[in-house]
């Protein structure tokens, strides 16, 4: 059940520039693909920062966070032994599939797929997407872990969904970019299970609001609350 609680910093750390890794002292037991409302200021900005939880182990929550505004700003000049506000578990985490496995994560997305390769019956195959320097790659437990990258700077030189070969498994789980999720859906259709974890704007993190309803056949679903793990199938990308 979410709750709201403060948690000690203990690790606040870059992983390239722009990224950064948050590791707080939290007993709480999420699923694979939940997230949290995190909040390190008093007033402004108005909202708290939806957060999906990159590992959650004995006795300690990492968070994985992109800096692109004012909130994470705020989340990367947190230091050890200062206090965070968190708020949750919330939202629906990964289904567990029985058979082989495929992550596929693209850039910050990669975060609820760490915690999703220590839960699984088996370590999984992972693939992971960057702009030009990979992170975090030995945060998963994976029994291959293939890379691209848009420079070519790591691996392979193109997009993450060019190495996937769906109809080797019996599942697939993403996130990541919506380019890339739709991507996916399209090369799944007909081969096999694809579930998704969708990024979306949000202001209450419980589906009150609405603010993060997206299109699903003649309505519309709440990222927060119904999600963010879907079936592909059921959403439009």
């Amino acid at each position: 059940m979410a709750s709201e609680q403060k948690v000690k910093i203990l690790k606040n750390t870059e992983l390239v520039p722009g990224v950064g890794k948050l590791v707080v002292s939290c007993d709480d037991s999420p699923l694979p693909g939940q997230f949290y409302m995190l909040r390190a200021w008093e007033r402004e900005p108005l909202l708290s920062r939806p957060i999906s939880v990159g590992r959650a182990d004995q006795g300690e929550l990492s968070f994985y966070y992109l800096v692109k505004g004012k909130g994470t700003r705020l989340l990367q000049a947190l230091k050890e032994e200062e206090s965070l506000l968190l708020f949750g578990p919330l939202g629906k985490g990964f289904p567990k599939e029985e058979g082989s496995v495929a992550l596929v994560g693209g850039g910050i997305g990669i975060a609820p797929l760490i915690e999703l390769s220590h839960r699984l019956p088996a370590a999984p195959d992972v693939y992971v997407g960057f702009l030009d320097t990979p992170y975090a790659l030995e945060a998963f437990r994976a029994q291959t872990l293939a890379v691209a990258t848009d420079s070519g700077r790591v691996g392979h030189k193109g997009f993450v969904t060019e190495l996937l070969k769906p109809e080797s498994f019996d599942a697939v789980y993403a996130c990541g970019p919506t380019p890339m999720l739709s991507a996916l859906k399209k090369l799944c259709e007909g081969k096999t299970r694809l579930y998704v974890s969708l990024e979306a704007h949000m202001a209450c993190g419980v589906g009150a609001c609405l603010g993060c309803a997206v299109p699903s056949g003649d309505s519309y679903v709440r990222v927060c609350k119904d999600g963010p793990v879907f079936l592909a199938e059921e959403v439009e990308l």
